[in-house]
């Protein structure tokens, strides 16, 4: 009987220390990371120094660091078994493409992921149930003939889609990108097309971290067309 219990307090502690995971639609950017991000006991975090600023006069120019003391951390996701740590509501991650957490201040601030390709649609609407009706929408046009035509009627609601024609043909206009902004964060679903499924990419950002060019691929705030009219 005692060899018993302690065989199942092993599997009992196995599958707790197994089963550490987070769900990225429960985080509370106003809560400290360690919150979050001490369980997940990751191996790649790099200490970045600075801020992004471009060397040149123009967007073409090589971004660099700027240390004028900020101090962020980053979470590289780039393994299956990181990767499988994470969840947004129940639905996993593409574990092919990674993704990326950013701490600033102490906060999580970023996180950049691509969901699990037959998940897309499942995840748009969870967000729409979270986070309410999108601050906006970026559409986009593609050919009727497209193959993700019939992927993308499939998944979204039919007031979402329409059809145009113009002196080239048929066009299929949709929401390509959703957008939110809530409590100081925006968050930004995006559509991406393939030849047989959408995949949905989920970015989320802090306001403040965006102004202070913390995150690189987002160090340039009010050129990006899209997020800039949400940094106010």
């Amino acid at each position: 009987m005692k060899k018993n219990v302690l065989v199942l307090l092993a599997i009992s502690t196995l599958m707790s220390c197994s089963g550490q995971s987070l769900d990225l639609s429960t985080i509370d950017f106003n809560k400290p990371a360690t919150d979050y991000l001490d369980k997940l006991e990751l191996s790649d975090v790099k200490t970045q120094k600075g801020h992004w600023e471009l060397t040149g006069t123009d967007e073409d120019g090589e971004p660099v660091l700027k240390d004028n003391g900020e101090i962020s951390k980053v979470y590289n996701f780039d393994d299956a078994s990181n990767m499988a740590k994470l969840n947004f509501s129940g639905h996993v991650f593409d574990n092919a493409v990674g993704g990326r957490i950013v701490e600033y201040k102490g906060k999580v601030v970023f996180y950049s992921f691509y969901l699990d390709k037959g998940k897309t649609f499942d995840v748009l609407s969870k967000l729409k149930e979270l986070l309410g009706n999108p601050s906006g929408y970026v559409q986009d046009t593609i050919s009727i003939s497209n193959t993700a035509v019939p992927l993308l009627k499939k998944g979204l609601p039919a007031a979402d889609v329409k059809v145009v024609k113009d002196e080239m043909g048929e066009k299929f206009v949709y929401p390509e990108q959703f957008i939110w902004k809530k409590d100081n964060v925006i968050y930004q679903y995006t559509l991406v097309d393939g030849t047989t499924v959408i995949e949905g990419k989920i970015v989320a950002i802090e306001v403040n971290a965006f102004k202070d060019r913390i995150i690189f691929g987002y160090h340039l705030p009010n050129e990006n067309l899209v997020l800039s009219p949400y940094i106010k």
